[in-house]
Formats: C-alpha cells, sequence, structure tokens
C-alpha cells in the first residue's frame, strides 16, 4: 500500500500564494513500476475504483471523524462489499481525501494547487482532487534535486 506523509505550506509572496501539498512514500512502497500501476488502478473500474470510494466517503462523509471511517474499511472487507485486495486502495483513498478536505477548508478558493513528489503518488492526490471538483493541480517532479543544491548554496 502507498502511504503518504503529507504536509501543506504556503508561499510567502501574496503575489504567489499556492498551497503546496509535499508527498513522500513510505518504506516498503512497491518499485517504481508497480506504483505506477498502483496509480492508474486507483481510481479505475466501475464507479471509480476503491481509491474513488474511499475519497468520496471522506468529502460526504468527513464529519464522521477519521477514526470512524477507518475502524469502518474492516467491515466493509468482512461484509463483503469491498474485496479484500482493493481495501488497500479504498483505505488510501479515505487518508488522502481526509487530508484533502482539511487543506482545502483552511486553503484561500483562488489559491492554486502544486503537487511536489513522488509522481504514482501525485498522481493518486491529482486523481482525488478531481472528485472534489477542483482543476488539475500544477505538479513539479524531480524536485529533489534542486532542493539539495539550492541547499548546499545556502551554506
Amino acid at each position: 500500500m502507498v502511504a503518504s506523509t503529507g504536509s501543506s505550506r504556503e508561499t510567502s509572496s501574496p503575489s504567489s500564494r499556492a498551497i503546496w501539498l509535499t508527498l513522500a512514500g513510505c518504506r516498503g512502497m512497491p518499485p517504481a513500476s508497480m506504483a505506477a500501476i498502483r496509480a492508474r488502478a486507483f481510481c479505475s473500474g466501475p464507479g471509480g475504483g476503491a481509491g474513488a470510494a474511499g475519497v468520496r466517503a471522506a468529502r460526504e462523509r468527513g464529519e464522521e471523524g477519521l477514526s470512524h471511517q477507518l475502524f469502518a474499511v474492516r467491515t466493509l472487507g468482512l461484509g463483503g462489499r469491498l474485496a479484500g485486495s482493493a481495501l488497500p486502495d479504498y483505505l488510501s483513498g479515505l487518508l488522502i481525501g481526509h487530508e484533502l478536505r482539511a487543506g482545502l477548508a483552511a486553503r484561500d478558493a483562488d489559491a492554486p494547487l502544486v503537487l511536489v513528489g513522488e509522481p504514482a503518488l501525485c498522481q493518486r492526490y491529482a486523481s482525488a482532487l478531481a472528485l472534489f471538483d477542483l482543476a488539475a493541480p500544477r505538479l513539479l517532479p524531480n524536485t529533489a534535486a534542486l532542493g539539495l543544491w539550492r541547499l548546499s548554496q545556502s551554506f
């Protein structure tokens, strides 16, 4: 399962205020090719796939609370409402959906969205943002090398 450690920050310049979502995979993440396959499957399939169902659950019923919805994930599998193999994607969608719900609530409505992170995980977040009826975010690939270079120049 792909997990995220996301954070958001605003840029300091008022003219370029943006919400930046930084995304990273967890240890044990599948190899890049497997991650890309899972990202494509995240929101595909009947009804948008299990990942999309998790995002929609967070978007539509997030007021129930994350802990309540996390506990309910197991019952979806036990009750046969979701296949056991779909539960990781549903859980990922639920977590992403709750993170976006919280971040978007604090966002200036006209601030652009920028995703920074591993491409397959950014694709999951972009798909989730579409389920929140938001325009496609800007994706910034390969920012780690530039960030390290800038850090080295500051010393």
